[in-house]
């Protein structure tokens, strides 16, 4: 049986500002936002307890690290 591959991020920017800005403002918890604004619940979780500006957190790029110099 073919292993399944996870899809990522399927989740839109604007929803999960919204979804940060409800729980840091004490509109609604955790899970309700994660189902109403439909982003998951632990990078919800994450976002929040992060300092930083939520505009900020949605724009970071997930990418590995070079292992060699581009000078090569």
């Amino acid at each position: 049986m073919p292993k399944q591959s996870k899809k990522r991020k399927q989740w839109s920017k604007e929803n999960m500002i919204r979804a940060v800005k409800a729980v840091t403002n004490k509109e609604t918890g955790y899970q309700k936002a994660s189902k109403l604004y439909e982003v998951p619940k632990g990078t919800l979780e994450r976002y929040v307890k992060d300092d930083r500006n939520p505009e900020e957190l949605v724009n970071v790029k997930v990418a590995r690290r070079r292992a060699l110099p581009l000078e090569l």
